[in-house]
């Protein structure tokens, strides 16, 4: 028997806004968030005329954002931030729908999976797939533990994820073009 599994990008798709931003702020402060996102310009700058720059430049704002935050400290943040989301009710009422028709939901998100997972659980998605952050000794080092989860890294993480369940049934939600190989793995693509 095939088991049906949403996959559904978190910002822009299930959000109204990217999530990022506000988490960092809320984490370290408006100060120090305002001089990050100040000191990385450059690499922004870079970014928004090169896709392969967006993986360096966000690299690089969180290694001065959240470089020497205590783990504990970034998930505690992470509970209080997950609640706070700004949602579509049209994108939540479908994972909803797919929740009560007991499909297998799982999050797919470029944003870090320590408030991904947490916006997961109040949503009753079943799994996450998402940026995870480095840290050695409990302590955030503000580099990637794996590789930033968009574009044609999200759809190879999907697919990875997708290998272990057997014969599945997909749909796929998503809201831009990084979404998109993420959207070609599915039976039933649905762009939002």
């Amino acid at each position: 028997m095939r088991t049906t599994v949403a996959a559904f990008d978190f910002d822009g798709t299930i959000t109204r806004k990217d999530t990022l931003g506000p988490y960092l702020e809320q984490l370290v402060g408006r100060r120090r968030f305002l001089a990050a996102l100040v000191a990385t310009v450059p690499w922004l700058v870079r970014a928004a005329f090169s896709r392969d720059a967006r993986d360096v430049a966000k690299e690089r704002l969180l290694s001065r954002c959240v470089r020497g935050v205590p783990e504990e400290e970034a998930a505690r943040v992470a509970a209080s931030y997950a609640p706070t989301i700004a949602l579509r009710d049209d994108v939540v009422a479908m994972l909803r729908g797919h929740v009560d028709a007991g499909s297998v939901v799982v999050l797919v998100s470029a944003s870090p999976s320590l408030y991904v997972r947490e916006a997961a659980t109040l949503l009753g998605a079943t799994d996450v797939v998402a940026t995870d952050l480095e840290a050695r000794d409990g302590v955030l080092t503000g580099r990637y533990a794996t590789p930033n989860c968009r574009a044609e890294e999200k759809g190879r993480r999907l697919q990875a994820w997708l290998s272990t369940r057997g014969d599945v049934e997909l749909y796929a939600y998503g809201n831009s073009v990084d979404d998109e190989p993420m959207l070609a793995l599915a039976d039933h693509p649905v762009r939002v």
